[in-house]
């Protein structure tokens, strides 16, 4: 992308050091200046989203081209009587009283200065630079004069960043109202600032004076304040830590603190855009220039060379995209610099739409406010934060960071949190690591486990399972991106190998049949796996007989593909008390119709035709507002709209009783896949057991659901094999010995209904010829 430059903490006008910011596909944005990037830099003043079509081009200081002058600068004055006069040193008698005026601060310079913005009248705003009078707060940093070639940089003085800090977070953006007390014989103007409209506001110098972060100025003025609370401060109160690889949402900004991505002004409406519109799509990438590279300095960090590019996807520009929407602003160019986007005037125009309407950083609105809670690694929060995540059941995140294969950094949008995530099944190779005194080398494979992690999360929406935590405020849990188990996948590329905990999981099979899967290949982890020879032992052949223990079960859902679900008769009992209390306590507390905001995989109450309400599961949501949601007490579906919808009441969720559909198939027999004939076995058995009691035995397992045969609770008669003798389906034949007899009771119905000409037969056995056309197999 070219020209954009997104919005930064810092904005500094004519401010020299050439950088670029870089997109999220690592090239960085021509001539554009990223917001608060990780170049270092001495400490520049605070400024304001700039709400005019003016930035400061990066690049060498040059003496720019003579401005036209705005004219007189003109600021509101609040009506009421001005304030008592004040002296001015060095001039006798009495000077006419301060006038009180207003304005909006739009950039702060130190401790003790700030630039506040007039009313524009036929013109550009009018700009004063007011200092605050009787005190004095620690400078800041400066860069030395790039004419003077012995001279140095001044490191900030003790006390001075903070002292802006405390300043620019109290003003940026706000009305004050102040006097001026004092002007000297070269402009500069010092007086009294106060928050508000008038001067009952807070009183700034004070307010300094009372943090300790300013000292009374000793002079003719030096009067009015206490002596500084910290009369011996630190020198070095915030020492500036050494640079974080895993960041996550947090940048390095130009004065070497780190801050908060969601920090800084419109920065994470803009990287969440880029997120979105960029990650795993394919873009069209057109270089406009090449920076070369350049040396390091005591302040600025080497950059190797840069391509420059525009950045399109679809048709459209990505860096015009941000501009339009007030993302990024555009900078400005010498007419003879001709390193610059070939899209640079409708970048041009798209910035002067922004802020025609009023978008993003142009707004006249206040700046959005993204509270954050980091609870990475605080143990406390964690563990306070631990049971409402296991309740959440699948909670969305985005992947912010991968520190390893196995362990990452999520940003949770609807809890608003920051959360080191560990995943859970599974052991991944260590990476490298440094501690004090020692390099630890990673295990094999560490990299590329981290690479595939990388390549398949990072900055993606993912669902996580939490389940527990470690002693270091860790969550454990289970992370699912597009319907894919990260353990499972790791294992699968023989990266990881399953952990003795994944026992306990639902996921335990899948893993272990992942791990198999793996050694078998002698990939990677596993690459010197040897299988321990097993000592030959002669079974003793115990002939097993089918077990047949019948239970009564209570039928509610056929589908289509002939499963059908179940509830336990001897748990009835409890789920109807749990209906007549849910739907008690609803009618004493109706929900609010709307207020819910159903996601994929959370539990609710669905109201259904019959106007009583039941427990539900969402299994989809659509974008039209339609949502797809599955009765777990009875196994059927619907598509309702979400004002039918509502939480589901904790005393009466899963954990309480769980769902009591459970999911069945036939065993022994093969469903028709011809529709019609799928069809009419459906419908038959829909007739004969939906909504009847019934016996059920559990025959072997399947890859979907246990098969099972069922039994009418008064006949005792098979419900499958009279499928098979209407010559509705067809016998699946198998070969262990324990089902025999029951598999030559069914082929005999079988040929019974083939020399009848029932139903599938009536045109003779079909799968004699033409048996792979019709899908059909002996």
């Amino acid at each position: 992308m070219t020209e954009g430059a997104c919005p930064r903490a810092t904005i500094g006008r004519g401010t020299g050091g050439r950088t670029g910011g870089r997109g999220g596909n690592g090239l960085p944005l021509a001539a554009g200046r990223a917001g608060g990037g990780a170049v270092r830099r001495p400490r520049l003043p605070a400024q304001a989203p700039p709400r005019g079509p003016f930035r400061a081009r990066p690049g060498p200081r040059r003496a720019p081209a003579a401005p036209a002058r705005p004219g007189p600068i003109r600021f509101l004055r609040p009506p009421g009587p001005a304030m008592a006069s004040a002296a001015n040193p060095g001039q006798g008698g009495s000077a006419p009283p301060p006038v009180v005026q207003r304005g909006i601060v739009k950039m702060v310079l130190s401790g003790c200065a700030i630039i506040v913005r007039g009313q524009p009248r036929g013109g550009p705003p009018p700009e004063r630079q007011i200092n605050l009078s009787n005190i004095r707060a620690g400078n800041l940093a400066r860069r030395a004069a790039a004419n003077q070639p012995d001279a140095k940089d001044t490191p900030d003085e003790p006390w001075g960043f903070p002292a802006r800090e405390f300043l620019r977070k109290k003003l940026i953006g706000k009305e004050v109202c102040f006097t001026v007390e004092y002007k000297t014989p070269q402009g500069r103007e010092y007086g009294m600032v106060y928050l508000g409209k008038d001067t009952s506001g807070e009183n700034i110098a004070e307010s300094l004076v009372a943090e300790g972060l300013a000292s009374r100025r000793e002079g003719i003025r030096a009067n009015k304040y206490v002596h500084s609370s910290h009369p011996n401060p630190d020198p070095n109160p915030h020492p500036h830590p050494d640079p974080d690889p895993h960041p996550g949402l947090l940048l390095w900004d130009k004065n070497r603190k780190l801050r908060p991505l969601y920090d800084i002004p419109y920065m994470f409406e803009a990287r969440e855009f880029l997120r979105k519109k960029l990650i795993g799509k394919k873009v069209n990438v057109s270089v406009d220039y090449i920076r070369p590279a350049s040396n390091a300095t005591d302040t600025i960090p080497a950059f190797s060379e840069r391509t420059c590019a525009t950045v399109s996807i679809g048709g459209i520009n990505i860096a015009e995209a941000l501009v339009s929407k007030g993302l990024a602003t555009v900078l400005r160019y010498r007419q003879d610099d001709d390193q610059r986007s070939a899209h640079y005037d409708e970048l041009l125009a798209a910035e002067a739409r922004a802020i025609k309407n009023g978008k993003g950083l142009h707004s006249k609105k206040e700046v959005p406010i993204h509270r954050v809670a980091d609870i990475s690694g605080d143990t406390q929060k964690a563990k306070q934060f631990l049971p409402f995540l296991q309740r959440a059941g699948r909670s969305e995140a985005v992947v912010e960071y991968v520190f390893s294969g196995s362990r990452l950094k999520l940003f949770l949008p609807k809890e608003t949190c920051l959360i080191t995530f560990l995943l859970a099944g599974i052991e991944c190779p260590r990476g490298a690591r440094n501690v004090p005194g020692l390099a630890q080398e990673g295990e094999p494979f560490s990299e590329e486990a981290t690479l595939f992690t990388k390549e398949l999360v990072m900055q993606r929406e993912v669902e996580v399972e939490v389940e527990s935590m470690d002693k270091a405020g860790n969550f454990i849990g289970w992370l699912h991106i597009e319907g894919v188990n990260l353990s499972v996948a790791l294992v699968e590329q023989a990266l990881s190998r399953v952990h003795f905990t994944a026992e306990r999981s639902p996921y335990c099979k899948a893993l272990l049949a992942a791990q198999d899967a793996a050694k078998q290949r002698k990939e990677k982890v596993w690459s010197h796996y040897e299988e321990t020879p097993v000592e030959e032992v002669v079974p003793v052949l115990e002939e097993k007989e089918r077990t047949a223990n019948y239970k009564p079960v209570f039928v509610t859902e056929i589908t289509d593909d002939l499963h059908f679900y179940v509830q336990d008769v001897e748990t009835g009992a409890q789920l109807e008390k749990l209906m007549e209390n849910m739907r008690a306590e609803v009618g004493a507390h109706p929900p609010v119709e709307g207020s819910f905001a159903p996601r994929r995989g959370d539990f609710c109450i669905a109201k259904f035709v019959d106007g009583e309400w039941y427990r539900a599961r969402v299994e989809k949501v659509e974008s039209g507002g339609k949502v797809h949601i599955f009765y777990i007490d009875y196994g059927n579906k619907e598509t309702l709209p979400p004002t039918r919808l509502a939480p589901l009441p904790p005393a009466f969720s899963p954990r309480v009783l769980p769902p009591q559909a459970t999911e069945y198939t036939f065993a022994f027999i093969q469903v028709p896949q011809d529709e019609e004939a799928r069809a009419d076995a459906v419908d038959s058995v829909v007739r004969d057991i939906q909504n009847t009691q019934c016996l059920l035995n559990v025959e072997h397992l399947g890859p979907g659901c246990p098969h099972v045969t069922l039994q009418f609770a008064d006949s005792k008669t098979d419900v499958g094999l009279g499928l098979v003798k209407e010559g509705l389906v067809m016998v699946e034949p198998r070969k262990e010995r324990q089902f025999q007899k029951v598999i030559t009771e069914y082929l005999n119905a079988q040929e019974a209904a083939k020399s009848a000409r029932l139903n599938l037969w009536r045109y003779g056995d079909f799968r004699a010829d033409d048996a792979d056309e019709f899908g059909y197999s002996r």
